[in-house]
């Protein structure tokens, strides 16, 4: 797709349901603020940017129309996605059923297979 096509699009995006599946169970969070309460990283490092901005920064990089790929390589330091422990309790209060766990666990597969 053509870069000013990108910025003033003639037609819909469509997407397959392939497409749609790899990122939809992680567009439900209503950014509540629960995972952050129970998320033990985040009390000892406020460097943290926490499972819903991670959740978030996971689901638009795994939607095909996306076509920044800054988002993901941000969160690519110590203090960013590779502070979490896998600790789980995160996914564990969403009252969606969100998981972010699950999202932070793809976000790094995604950084080691650059």
């Amino acid at each position: 797709m053509a870069d000013d096509e990108q910025e003033s699009p003639t037609a819909p995006y469509s997407q397959t349901d392939e497409q749609v599946k790899r990122y939809l169970q992680f567009n439900y969070c209503i950014q509540c603020g629960l995972c952050y309460s129970a998320c033990p990283i985040v009390a000892t490092n406020p460097k943290f940017p926490g499972p819903a901005a991670i959740n978030v920064a996971y689901r638009y990089a795994a939607d095909s129309r996306d076509r920044n790929k800054q988002r993901i390589l941000k969160l690519d330091t110590p203090d960013g996605v590779w502070s979490c422990r896998i600790a789980g309790s995160c996914s564990m209060v969403c009252p969606k059923g969100v998981d972010p766990s699950l999202s932070i666990q793809l976000v790094k597969s995604s950084l080691l297979k650059r």
